[in-house]
């Protein structure tokens, strides 16, 4: 008998005056959010009496050229999801977002782990950049069985979600080698929609996962303040799937028992001490846990390794975040307006692993330990320039990011007889680190300009941006050293890089556009490969550091086509990306 998986989502909506959870209308400039236009056209006085005709209006994108730019006018392949789309089509989560989206992906583990990140055109991990009102998300970390994610946000919180697919190193440096993925949280005159208070629950079930999920969010305004709380929940268990083994070993095909939850809390005030200018606070904390009981790692042993007898995993992550985000609209010889943001981030990942084990010795409790912790601290500094009267000739945008980030890492274990209390001997030395404990220092200039040509049907967008690189590792690591003996010290690295972009908007008529883009990528060298370190003296291996290890880079090209139509819009586009080093 087939098995039927349904979903359904249950939406209630409380306001103090007015439906929330609505679309706002319009964002000030510069923005960093991405706000849709209206999509239905207006009827004239003489056509009261007739049914209006649904048009189809370019939406916006900020993430592809630093500006609010149509995505029309856009020299690259762009996709923009608004809050008002998630809640239409009842989109659950980040596998739900990218669904529809050709060539995107999720990468991750569908059990035990969960996603971790977004993949582009082949592209994903560290190489696609990920950012969260501005501020760059938690870097992921894979070695052996350790898998850190960076998708630590609920849908529900979002805004806008931006994917530019091309490389976006030009604009926002290391990490853009295969694209950026912009999300932007609600703002709280999207809850408000005019008004000066509002009140809103949500509440929804996924079959998938049996998971219940939660939100409430309460919004007070005025003509100069906004403020925002929203708090949201979700509890559910592993995802189905089409396995029809259930076998509490390794040849097991269906998913182990996973009881996952998480918590969100996002907090916003914003102040507009008038038209030019703006300022906004945002306070974020997410936290999330997933239990596992891990049939599929129950082994019977060999000469060369223990039985397993059962093992359950414990996956714990907990971010916040703090940002300060002003906006000022001031005409001076050098900018028009500016953009300035200073956050501070903190992530930290833990997982145990425990297991019942049976070596030689006689039945065995071992307790494993995984740990990654990130801090993160930074500034921006965007200045925009109109070009001519007004933009007529166009935006001149360019700046500087500057961002340190502190990396840590653990690996321990225990394992000793349950008869006897004896410690069970191991041949690897613990505690360990894959990596030093290290600093990481990113400093980025970079200009835009984008021009209008020919009455505006030409548009070209030159860029170019210089990115410096500073890896400062802790030499004097006990831990790593003691943990990896005879492995030569850990070594500290600087480069830099230059990124280039050059993209072209041709309106060939009212309805068709041909675009084309070259744009380089660069990565700086990740700390963990630069000093990595692992021995396994029983197996008789370790793994080696890459002191002399050079950036990755990509050049990437891109053409297509656009037509826009009243009630669709379509784009063919040919790619070719090559990566280096």
């Amino acid at each position: 008998m087939s098995k039927i998986r349904w979903s359904c989502v249950a939406v209630m909506l409380l306001a103090a005056t007015t439906p929330t959870f609505a679309q706002e209308a319009e964002a000030p400039e510069p923005s960093t959010e991405a706000a849709a236009e209206d999509s239905t056209a207006v009827d004239s006085p003489d056509a009261a009496d007739e049914p209006s005709i649904p048009t189809y209006l370019d939406e916006v994108t900020v993430a592809a050229t630093g500006t609010e730019r149509s995505l029309g006018e856009t020299p690259g392949k762009v996709d923009v999801i608004q809050a008002e789309e998630i809640e239409r089509r009842g989109l659950n989560g980040f596998d739900d977002l990218v669904r529809y989206l050709p060539g995107v992906e999720l990468d991750g583990d569908l059990g035990r782990f969960g996603t971790s990140g977004f993949r582009i055109r082949g592209i994903g991990g560290n190489r696609v950049l990920t950012r969260v009102d501005g501020v760059p998300n938690a870097e992921q970390f894979d070695f052996g069985p350790f898998t850190v994610t960076q998708l630590a946000l609920d849908v529900d919180a979002l805004e806008s979600v931006e994917v530019v697919r091309s490389a976006g190193s030009a604009l926002y440096g290391s990490d853009a080698l295969g694209g950026v993925v912009d999300l932007t949280t609600r703002d709280p005159r999207s809850y408000l929609n005019g008004e000066s208070r509002a009140l809103a629950l949500r509440g929804g079930y996924d079959g998938r996962s049996d998971e219940l999920s939660e939100a409430i969010v309460f919004a007070l305004g005025s003509d100069a303040w906004r403020a925002s709380v929203l708090y949201s929940r979700r509890d559910g268990d592993e995802l189905d799937n089409q396995g029809t083994n259930g076998a509490e070993n390794s040849s097991r095909t269906e998913p182990n028992p996973i009881d996952r939850s998480s918590n969100q809390v996002l907090a916003k005030l914003g102040y507009s001490q008038s038209e030019t200018s703006d300022f906004v606070v945002s306070a974020e904390w997410f936290d999330s846990d997933a239990e596992t009981e891990v049939f599929s790692s129950r082994s019977s042993g060999s000469p060369f390794a223990s039985a397993i007898l059962d093992s359950d995993g414990t996956d714990t992550q907990e971010r916040w975040r703090l940002s300060l985000e002003q906006t000022w609209v001031r005409e001076t010889v050098a900018f028009d307006s500016l953009l300035a943001r200073l956050y501070v981030q903190d992530a930290e990942t833990e997982q145990v692993t425990l297991e019942r084990r049976l070596p030689f010795q006689g039945e065995s409790i071992r307790d494993g330990l995984l740990s990654f912790d990130q801090q993160t601290f930074g500034l921006d500094l965007d200045f925009y320039r109109s070009l001519g009267r007004g933009d007529e000739l166009g935006v001149l945008t360019y700046g500087v990011d500057w961002q340190e980030d502190s990396f840590d890492q653990l690996r321990d274990r225990t394992e000793f007889v349950i008869a006897t209390g004896e410690p069970v001997p191991t041949t690897l030395a613990l505690p360990t680190k894959y990596f030093p404990e290290s600093d990481i220092e990113e400093l980025g200039l970079f200009v835009q300009a984008q021009l209008a040509l020919f009455d505006g049907r030409l548009e070209v967008v030159p860029g170019v941006r210089y990115d410096e690189y500073s890896l400062d590792a802790d030499q004097n690591d006990a831990i790593f050293l003691s943990g990896n003996p005879g492995s030569p010290p850990p070594v500290d690295l600087d480069t830099d890089s230059v990124s280039p972009k050059l993209g072209v908007v041709f309106q060939a008529t009212d309805t068709f556009s041909v675009f084309g883009q070259y744009a380089r990528g660069f990565r700086a060298p990740p700390m963990s490969a630069v000093n990595n370190g692992f021995t396994n003296f029983g197996g008789g291996y370790r793994t080696l550091a890459s002191p002399d290890l050079e950036p990755e880079t990509s050049d990437n090209l891109e053409f297509g086509v656009r037509g826009n139509f009243s009630r669709f819009d379509f784009s063919v586009t040919y790619f070719d990306n090559e990566y280096e080093d």
